[in-house]
Parts: C-alpha cells; structure tokens; sequence
C-alpha cells in the first residue's frame, strides 16, 4: 500500500486543512483512490491505532 506524508502547516497547507477539515492534532486520515476513508483524531497508543487500521486493511 503507498504511503504519503503531508503538512498542513506553510503557505500550501491551510488549503489541505480546510478540504479534509483538520480542526485538531494530531490527524491520521487514511485514503483509497485518492479520497479519505477514514480520520484517526488524537493522540493514541499504538495497540489502538493498530487495532483500527487492522478494520480497513482487511
């Protein structure tokens, strides 16, 4: 699966907020063709992030 990795600070990166509306860090948005599937808000452990990318990735 191909990962990317964005900012949404800078002079491009308030547009990138405002189209996925990041109101709050930190953000994980997962996509597929180009859209956003799912959002992960808020700082988590690791057991938990995996527990719910392990939902998509099946």
């Amino acid at each position: 699966m191909p990962r990317s990795k964005t900012t949404c600070c800078g002079p491009t990166g308030r547009s990138s907020a405002d189209t996925y509306q990041v109101q709050s860090i930190p953000l994980m948005g997962l996509f597929s063709g180009g859209e956003l599937v799912k959002s992960i808000l808020g700082a988590r452990p690791k057991p938990a992030i995996m527990d719910e990318l392990a939902e998509i990735l099946r």
